[in-house]
């Protein structure tokens, strides 16, 4: 309830307006039934008086009145309860999200991508229906409730045992509906976790289960985690449905008790009236009623503290990288780069990645790493733009600590192409000036001319305005990387990093947008992965990996004199007269 409660508060005007329409709300639900007994018992023609038309008309008039009151009242309230949690469910899906922007990739990994959107969407709208409940029920049934059962031990206090005695009987099957439904609660997010988890692996991966001809296998799979989960949801349904009919149930018997006792007090002329008994059932059932609709919120509470759980779990989350304490938003230029020592394990790992990696780059150098698969080369590099942090040693840029920037500031300096290129929804300019929002048309045409991706957007119906869909689906693997580091290139970096990013070109184009990066390799600090030996060789420094450490470090001809791996691959993919 703490982060609820958190919430609501932003949004105080909305609660005193609630207050304000539940007065006029309680006072037509408790005046309707007054109302209409004074019209049975002195309006109404009956054995014991002759009525009144006059009075009749005076009441139906008060009648329609309180009704109107609380007509408004109910549509006050229902804006009220509407707007808040509206603006509730906004709040903190804006503040899930912003939080998660700020997760490295091992936080991201901890929860896991499908928990984190059920938790940004499924979890806030539990949420969203709770305080929906909330504002209607909280402080309404109270006092119906309360005031009800006094009106009724004033005016008929020999039917008041009836109504006490149900009371207790209907918390006591709330309690047990509240017991029952938390564990049913935790098991459905979790199941739903799953659920969204194997529905993403299998879009995502669509073409890998089309390849190997598994879609009857993801069919099972997913037809298995559905089952866990429509068999919880099932239980839980049949669990709230049976609430309300439930409640009916005693009411008619409560009633059917009350009827008996009452036509007797009625037939012995005990002073007990028909608009009397007409009103007590109305408060009566006025009671029940608020108890019911006040033990909705108790329902709820369960699931919907299950979910505001998994909500403060993400938002109070510590994450593993963040600005430190004075952290630094403005360094001298100097233009260089340096690994001390560096030493890396994932958090979860128990072997070192990455031993002792030391070198040192400056401006205009350009920087090649080169190994075999799971040698450490992203890992090495994505401790640049600190994705991870260095478990020992120092990743300096301008003999600053890379720790000791702010992550903003640190980040504008880095321009970074990642091994899978990922574009996004949106033009091909958009894509490109993710890297600068303000950046000029002539800026983007520019980038992409260097990147040699200028030709194909011209060749496209739209050119710089065609749609890119979904994570670039309707782009070949080529283009995508050169708009990737059109993207990288536009920013201006002080390093400019490569992770494979030249894998899915041909030679040709390989060759020409190396080329074309010449100028731009003069002003920066390139790092450069490759699989390609032809892609380094010019390369100032070529740094060899296996196993997480430096083998070889050198230009290209010195290393194919001095370190066997760097022999074996060169001659896996040069010619003889290559190599000589």
């Amino acid at each position: 309830m703490k982060l609820i409660f958190k919430y609501l508060m932003r949004h105080k005007k909305f609660f005193f307006l609630n207050i304000v329409a539940i007065f006029a709300v309680a006072a037509a639900e408790l005046g309707i039934p007054f109302l209409i007994a004074r019209i049975i018992d002195d309006a109404l023609p009956g054995a014991d008086n002759v009525g009144s038309l006059p009075l009749l008309y005076q009441l139906g008039f008060f009648l329609l009145v309180v009704a109107i009151i609380g007509a408004v009242g109910n549509i006050i309230t229902n804006y009220a309860s509407v707007k808040t949690s509206t603006l509730i469910l906004i709040d903190i899906r804006e503040d899930v999200y912003k939080k998660i922007q700020t997760f490295s990739p091992e936080d991201v990994s901890q929860f896991g991508i499908s928990s984190l959107i059920t938790r940004t969407t499924s979890d806030v709208f539990q949420i969203l229906n709770f305080v929906a409940t909330f504002y209607r029920v909280a402080f309404m049934s109270p006092a119906l409730i309360i005031i009800s059962i006094f009106l009724i031990a004033t005016k008929t206090p020999s039917l008041l045992i009836s109504t006490l005695i149900s009371i207790p009987l209907i918390i006591f099957g709330i309690a047990i509906v509240v017991k029952i439904s938390k564990p049913l609660s935790e098991r459905q997010q979790k199941n739903l976790d799953h659920l969204n988890l194997i529905t993403r692996e299998n879009l995502t991966g669509v073409r890998v289960v089309r390849a190997f001809r598994k879609n009857d296998y993801e069919a099972v799979r997913f037809d298995q985690a559905n089952e866990a989960y429509t068999s919880t949801a099932m239980k839980l349904f049949k669990l709230m449905t049976s609430v309300e009919p439930i409640f009916f149930f005693l009411l008619n018997i409560i009633v059917a008790i009350t009827l008996y006792f009452a036509g007797i007090n009625v037939a012995n002329k005990t002073g007990l009236t028909i608009g009397n008994l007409t009103e007590f059932f109305d408060y009566q059932f006025i009671v029940m009623f608020s108890i019911l609709t006040f033990s909705m919120l108790f329902i709820l509470y369960p699931r919907t503290m299950v979910s505001a759980g998994r909500i403060t779990e993400v938002l109070n989350h510590k994450v593993k990288i963040s600005d430190r304490p004075d952290s630094l938003s403005e360094v001298p230029y100097e233009g260089t780069l340096e690994f001390k020592d560096v030493s890396f394990k994932y958090e979860d790992g128990e072997a070192y990645v990455l031993h002792n990696i030391s070198f040192k780059a400056k401006r205009g150098e350009t920087i090649a790493f080169i190994g075999s698969t799971g040698s450490g080369k992203s890992t090495l590099i994505n401790l640049v733009p600190r994705l991870y942090e260095a478990t020992d040693g120092e990743v300096l840029i301008e003999n600053v600590n890379v720790n000791d920037y702010k992550l903003s500031y640190l980040r504008d300096k880095i321009g970074f192409i990642p091994q899978k290129a990922l574009l996004f929804e949106g033009s091909i300019a958009e894509n490109i000036r993710y890297g600068k929002h303000d950046a000029t048309m002539d800026e983007v045409i520019a980038a992409a001319k260097i990147a040699q991706a200028h030709d194909f957007i011209l060749g496209k119906e739209h050119g710089y305005d065609d749609m890119v869909s979904e994570m670039g689906a309707n782009l070949s693997g080529g283009q995508k990387q050169r708009i990737s580091i059109a993207r990288a290139i536009i920013k201006n970096p002080d390093v400019l990093i490569f992770d494979d990013s030249f894998s899915a070109l041909d030679f040709k184009t390989d060759a020409l947008l190396r080329k074309s990066l010449e100028d731009i390799s003069k002003k920066v600090i390139t790092l450069l992965i490759a699989q390609r030996v032809t892609s380094i060789v010019s390369a100032d420094q070529i740094i060899v990996l296996n196993e997480g450490q430096i083998v070889g470090h050198g230009k290209h001809e010195e290393l194919l004199k001095t370190c066997q791996i760097y022999q074996e691959i060169a001659a896996s993919q040069l010619t003889e007269e290559e190599l000589a």
